[in-house]
């Protein structure tokens, strides 16, 4: 495990350094990234790149600067390849929101992933609908 700073002061753990690139938020308590390495650990065991960031709910912004600078920072990781996103309790409504009004280069899937040409086309964005992050 490696720990980087993916902003100012906003600390992320990297587990594992080979495979497809999974970003996994932390519930509502702030800067609980610890929280997450267990479950991070075991999917890093599967030969998967883990990025696990710290980020406060309880920002001005409720988080949202954090969770989209750590999504910057794991797509750098990802280059080319696929990124997945995961989240518990409030960090899984924040990924949710960011699937839901992320717009037509978001590839869906359920299951394993899947390369994005064998994955049904993402959502168009719904402007009329405030998103979560």
């Amino acid at each position: 495990m490696q720990t980087q700073e993916y902003g100012p002061g906003r600390a992320v753990d990297l587990i594992g350094d080979t495979g497809l690139v999974v970003l996994m938020w932390h519930g509502a308590q702030t800067d609980a990234r610890g929280a997450m390495r267990p479950l991070a650990e075991s999917v890093a065991g599967h030969g998967f790149t883990v990025v696990v960031p710290d980020w406060n709910s309880h920002a001005a912004d409720g988080g949202r600067g954090d969770l989209l600078g750590s999504v910057e920072f794991a797509r750098e990781r990802a280059g080319s390849g696929a990124l997945v996103l995961v989240g518990w309790s409030l960090g899984g409504a924040a990924a949710a929101g960011l699937a839901i009004h992320a717009g037509p280069g978001l590839t869906w899937c359920s299951g394993p992933p899947r390369t994005a040409a064998a994955s049904p086309p993402g959502p168009q964005r719904d402007t009329d609908t405030p998103s979560l992050i």
